[in-house]
């Protein structure tokens, strides 16, 4: 998320609480709240994933041990509630 777009985010939340929508403004705050919290993990999954295939494209030997790993890294770094998901390959 770039910061502009934040920024108008956390304008639009200001003015649902100006004109006295208070629970459209929380339900703004939690998504922009889980897309900041799950910015980090996704990057990180997706690098991980990026030298994965690098891996792969070296040694195609290791394709199997590499969609285990895949899957594990996906496990772990993926927010709950984008669990369900498919897997991709980068």
């Amino acid at each position: 998320m770039t910061d502009e777009i934040r920024e108008k985010a956390e304008a639009a939340i200001r003015q649902l609480h100006e004109i006295g929508r208070p629970e459209e403004a929380g339900h703004l705050q939690v998504a922009l709240g889980t897309q900041i919290a799950d910015a980090f993990p996704l990057t990180l999954r997706e690098a991980c994933q990026t030298v994965l295939t690098a891996i792969e494209a070296i040694d195609p030997n290791t394709e199997m041990l590499l969609e285990q790993l895949r899957g594990k890294i996906d496990a772990f770094l993926t927010p709950h509630h984008e669990a369900d998901a498919p897997v991709r390959k980068s």
